[in-house]
Order: C-alpha cells, then sequence, then structure tokens
C-alpha cells in the first residue's frame, strides 16, 4: 500500500518511462538529483515552493517546460523571453502559467 506524502517535504521524479519516485526535501535536494538521475536528462520534478517575498535571482529552465500552478495567494511573474519581457499576474487557486524553455522567470 502507498503512503500518503507532503509535497512541502517530498518531491516526485518522474522518470522517462513515467514512473514517479519519492524523494526527500533536503538542502543537498538539486545535486543530489543531477548524480542519481544523470544530469537529469529525461525526467521530470514535481515540488512545491512557498514565498512571501520578491525573488531575488532569475531562473532558467534551459531544457524544458515549467508549469507554475498557484495553490494559494497572488503572484505577479516576469518572464523574459525572445519579444522581451512580460507580466503573469496569478490570483487564484488554480490559475497558472507555462513558462517555455530558455524563459527567464
Amino acid at each position: 500500500m502507498t503512503e500518503a506524502a507532503n509535497i512541502d517535504s517530498t518531491f516526485v521524479v518522474i522518470d522517462p518511462a513515467l514512473q514517479a519516485e519519492s524523494v526527500a526535501v533536503t538542502d543537498t535536494l538539486f545535486s543530489e538529483l543531477d548524480q542519481r538521475y544523470d544530469q537529469f536528462k529525461g525526467h521530470m520534478l514535481v515540488s512545491s515552493f512557498s514565498f512571501d517575498s520578491d525573488w531575488p535571482t532569475w531562473e532558467l529552465h534551459p531544457h524544458g517546460d515549467e508549469f507554475v500552478c498557484l495553490l494559494s495567494g497572488d503572484v505577479d511573474l516576469l518572464l523574459r523571453g525572445p519579444a522581451g519581457e512580460r507580466q503573469v499576474h496569478l490570483h487564484a487557486p488554480g490559475s497558472f502559467v507555462v513558462v517555455p524553455k530558455k524563459y527567464l522567470a
């Protein structure tokens, strides 16, 4: 029987064969993902993050799109792409945006 987990402390890795594996969230998780999963080639990560202030850095996903779904609150995302910058406002639980690969968010 499968036990319930919480996305705040356990992320999910989906491999190229679409098999899912739970992984504990640790301070070294992202470097461990690269080591355990062949630089994360062909894999997907399901995760959750909470923020209460602006993020001080940009992030980039050069190998795949990113799905950002709001669970609570509201947020303004600034996306930088080939056509320049655009702002996306997520304001209701369940609202989402797909950030294309190579865009900065």
